[in-house]
């Protein structure tokens, strides 16, 4: 039975689309398919394409609906996070990253504030298609990130720290370093900074640091 249609979801862009066909097309094919040929519907068989060579594709899902002779993949695209860049004096490269922090496309390195920039800490180096979150830091790193959404406040740049320091550090455009803990959540920063801000004390304030749990120190 031929294939009538594929329908590809999830995904706008007609190149994505292409890619995302061609993936699945190249899979592997036992002697059965191979008989049967690429538009057969015995060709197509549920399961995931590979993904290797679209890096901003987090997953693609293929379901072969037989007696309709119909093939539909639902595809999710990685969303962009921020912008991770080395901390190196010769610049090297940075990536976009998705919310859980895996860099999958090259960027030019953010300028102005209207991007979340991320500088790693001195020598980190991961690698593509990985998540440059140390080993247990996505949950306080992305906990960061939502105060300062949900503050308002927009952040010129994200620092990192080796993992054995275990802290964050945040300069605030037009305002204070923001330094953080990765040893708990820093839920208790976000009052803080509202109340700092309402008083119109924050941007006079040189840091504001929050590595003690549930306390607050400024200067």
């Amino acid at each position: 039975m031929a294939v009538k249609s594929v329908e590809i979801i999830g995904v706008e862009q007609q190149n994505l689309k292409d890619s995302i066909l061609n993936s699945f097309r190249a899979k592997n094919l036992n002697v059965l398919q191979r008989m049967a040929g690429i538009n057969s519907v015995f060709s197509w068989t549920d399961g995931n394409g590979d993904l290797r060579l679209m890096p901003q594709i987090k997953k693609a899902e293929v379901e072969v609906k037989s007696y309709q002779r119909k093939v539909v993949i639902e595809a999710k695209e990685r969303e962009k996070e921020g912008v991770w860049c080395p901390n190196s004096p010769d610049g090297g490269e940075c990536y976009w990253f998705d919310s859980e922090g895996v860099l999958f496309l090259r960027s030019s390195r953010p300028e102005g504030g209207l991007v979340r920039l991320v500088i790693g800490y001195h020598g980190q180096k991961p690698n593509f298609l990985t998540s440059f979150y140390p080993d247990g830091w996505s949950s306080p790193v992305r906990s960061v990130f939502g105060i300062l959404e949900m503050s308002g406040m927009p952040s010129r740049t994200v620092y990192l720290t080796p993992p054995d320091r275990e802290e964050i550090y945040v300069d605030l455009k037009g305002g204070p370093r923001l330094l953080f803990s990765t040893k708990f959540d820093p839920a208790h920063a976000l009052p803080v900074l509202e109340t700092l801000r309402m008083e119109n004390k924050l941007n006079s304030l040189q840091y504001v640091d929050f590595r003690t749990e549930n306390r607050a120190y400024y200067k």
